[in-house]
């Protein structure tokens, strides 16, 4: 009865079970520190796995008693309390450690709060960091954003990542077995989903990976050019050196390949190549298709239309640049030179970091937003 209730109250405040909170001393890199220390292990979390979060407050004459955690949608709030010493320490010394999840598939914003007991006020923000969990590739790759049903349910996709689910019965010779196929389309999953099942799409290939692709960022040192790849042979390509010069960066984003991808409607992006002879050997991705049609019209001896079709997406909100279903921005930068290369990032800190360089923002809304991509 005691732990029904412990549910029933965390039901209700949307509380994740955490342990009880233990002290221990603040080691290796944090992840934020002035004014205060966060850390969250692993640093790329799946979806079955325990997060621990570690806080502390870099000040001397300070002594950390325990940690809260909660979780509200994609927000963490890790609240600290503790009370100054009559001992001054190197800030700082001691940290408070809990664990908590496994959370699902999703990026999320954790943010450390201290509440001071000897000053007692309303919590004061110390730190703050992010961190994505990603799905366990061995478990299928979720098409469901919220299910409430638990318990997976498999279906399986093949080289043009079509959904379909095989039935065993008896063949006419009523001796032997064969498989049919249904293919699974839109309108069955959007039903699936909506009724609560946690659909899971697996390869009918180990080589098919996973069923939202990555889109993989590679930066080339001598154009000082960024490029992304989608598809597997080319990144194997970009990997292997078959084109010299690009390295990874370690920048990705997820990206949709097919409408059965998500129940909303989605956008092909275009993809074209610029000449190098114009001085540009560069590549340019739009997801509006009234852009796309401009590049052609504008510039059809210079820019290469390679794909009409690259990746899906969803486009944003063209009045304020905003994402809806559960899409995230991609952020597009153009570096203001002859050569003309963009760079497609999700990250507000890398936008900041290219306009510093004087990169020019794209897009719709006031921080450019070009495309909207999978949040994980």
């Amino acid at each position: 009865m005691y732990l029904v209730r412990l549910v029933l109250i965390a039901l209700i405040f949307n509380t994740a079970f955490v342990t009880a909170a233990q002290a221990t001393t603040c080691v290796g890199n944090p992840d934020s520190f002035a004014p205060g220390y966060l850390r969250v292990t692993p640093q790329a979390p799946l979806d079955n796995q325990t997060l621990t979060i570690t806080v502390g407050r870099a000040a001397y004459f300070y002594y950390p008693l325990d940690l809260s955690v909660q979780v509200h949608g994609n927000a963490i709030d890790a609240t600290l309390r503790g009370r100054h010493t009559l001992i001054g320490l190197p800030p700082p010394i001691f940290c408070v450690a809990t664990t908590l999840g496994p959370l699902p598939p999703g990026m999320y914003t954790v943010n450390a709060h201290l509440i001071d007991l000897d000053a007692p006020s309303n919590p004061s923000l110390i730190a703050t960091t992010s961190v994505t969990v990603a799905t366990d590739p061995t478990q299928g790759t979720p098409l469901c954003a919220r299910p409430t049903i638990s318990g997976p349910v498999y279906i399986s996709f093949d080289a043009t990542y079509s959904l379909y689910t095989t039935q065993l019965r008896l063949a006419p010779d009523g001796h032997n077995y064969v498989f049919d196929r249904h293919d699974v389309i839109n309108a069955e999953l959007a039903m699936l989903c909506a009724e609560g099942f946690d659909i899971r799409a697996v390869g009918d290939s180990p080589a098919l990976g996973e069923y939202f692709p990555q889109a993989i960022e590679f930066y080339h040192a001598g154009f000082d050019h960024y490029f992304v790849a989608v598809d597997p042979g080319e990144i194997h390509d970009l990997d292997t050196g078959v084109h010299p010069g690009w390295t990874r960066t370690s920048q990705h984003f997820r990206v949709y390949v097919t409408d059965f991808s998500s129940p909303a409607i989605l956008a092909p992006s275009c993809r074209f190549y610029g000449l190098p002879g114009f001085g540009l050997n560069s590549h340019f991705f739009s997801a509006f298709a009234r852009e796309c049609l401009a590049v052609q019209t504008y510039w059809p001896d210079r820019w290469i239309l390679e794909t009409s079709d690259a990746f899906r997406v969803h486009l944003p909100d063209v009045a304020d640049g905003s994402c809806h279903d559960g899409s995230v921005p991609l952020y597009r930068l153009y570096n203001n030179r002859a050569d003309a290369n963009h760079r497609y990032t999700t990250s507000l800190t890398i936008r900041q970091q290219l306009i510093d360089r004087s990169w020019m923002p794209e897009g719709y809304g006031p921080l450019g937003v070009a495309m909207c991509v999978r949040p994980f």
